[in-house]
């Protein structure tokens, strides 16, 4: 993942309660990469992929090329990114339970929201290269599984640790 932000368009933290009629169905073609990280809550995201759950400290990438549909399943409270860029992320949900890091760069982040102001702009988009930085290290280590793709990611894997073994067919 080699992305170069073209442009940061907003900053935000936004509070949902539980609504039972939200089932949001988004359609390309769309100008802006949203990153968002959930601070609570839980939804289920459905691409054409597969499905994704988004819940409680995970980041929910999303390419705006991808059509999309959001079914809410408990109330939630996120930070949200809103860029464009020169190539589209890959949609995906990271757990980032266990890394601090993710959830301590989107509160610091939401200090530089208003954009407007050039000094926060700037240090907005250093803490965004920030958050794909750690994004990458985490695609790269195979903390994130696409459903649809885990048997393949099985098969990978197995090929992997049994390269050398003869009877390999």
């Amino acid at each position: 993942m080699n992305i170069h932000v073209n442009n940061l368009i907003n900053v935000c933290m936004f509070r949902q309660n539980l609504d039972p009629s939200y089932g949001k169905a988004v359609n390309p073609p769309r100008h802006v990469t949203y990153i968002k990280y959930l601070l609570d809550g839980e939804y289920i995201y459905t691409f054409p992929s597969g499905k994704l759950q988004f819940k409680k400290d995970s980041v929910l990438m999303i390419n705006p090329n991808d059509s999309y549909s959001a079914l809410q399943v408990a109330p939630s409270h996120a930070i949200a990114i809103q860029f464009t860029s020169d190539q589209p992320i890959q949609s995906a949900v990271l757990d980032c339970s266990n890394d601090p890091r993710f959830s301590m760069l989107f509160r610091k982040i939401l200090q530089y929201k208003n954009l407007n102001h050039e000094g926060s702009y700037y240090m907005a988009m250093s803490i965004l290269y920030e958050i794909l930085a750690m994004v990458a290290e985490k695609r790269d280590a195979q903390y994130y599984q696409v459903s649809k793709n885990l048997p393949f990611v099985e098969v990978r894997d197995y090929l992997m640790n049994h390269f050398a073994d003869p009877s390999l067919d």
